[in-house]
């Protein structure tokens, strides 16, 4: 046997919390240093070694009660990530799309000029926003309701329609009752 293969691969166990480690996000079984953000390798995973990295690194912290650690594990796993940072973002594109759609749908069945929607419909949404929550959002500025983008969201939305439409035609057997006199 190589000795890679008779390495041992430590667990993380709740009890390393007391000097400040979590298991890693990526990787559980390497601990995850609260205080430097440090990610140690799993032959880290002793508690003598756990303590000393503690001892060398954070010495103000030496002291600290295991609740001081729960409370410092609270608040890493409130932040914001990258991740969680972007997801947020596309929600809200995502979203603002969605509305920009829905409202040419209802200019489109109003059949009122397509320049409504910057005219009246983007400040009216932008004065009840405002208003009723107390803030100036972002995401309805930057809402597209153009004349342009209103036109084409109408156009695609009836070319979906048309193709749905011709697709269940498709599906359907039209049966032919011919005469005798055709």
């Amino acid at each position: 046997m190589s000795s890679a293969s008779k390495k041992k691969i430590r667990q993380y166990s709740e009890e390393y919390l007391k000097f400040g480690f979590i298991p890693a996000i990526h990787d559980a079984r390497l601990p995850f240093c609260l205080l430097c953000q440090q990610c140690l390798s799993n032959e880290s995973i002793k508690p003598g070694r756990l303590e000393a990295h503690l001892k060398a690194k954070h010495k103000d912290q030496i002291n600290s009660s295991l609740n001081y650690f729960q409370i410092v594990k609270k608040n890493d796993e409130k932040r914001a990530t990258l991740k969680s940072l972007f997801t947020a973002h596309n929600v809200n594109i995502n979203r603002t799309l969605e509305a920009s759609y829905q409202i040419s749908l209802l200019i489109a069945k109003s059949g009122k000029y397509h320049t409504i929607g910057e005219q009246l419909i983007k400040p009216s949404i932008l004065t009840f926003v405002k208003t009723v929550f107390g803030k100036d959002d972002q995401d309805v500025k930057t809402m597209p309701l153009s004349n342009n983008t209103v036109s084409r969201r109408i156009d695609e939305m009836s070319k979906d329609v048309e193709i749905q439409l011709i697709e269940k035609l498709k599906a359907r057997l039209f049966r032919c009752k011919w005469t005798s006199q055709h």
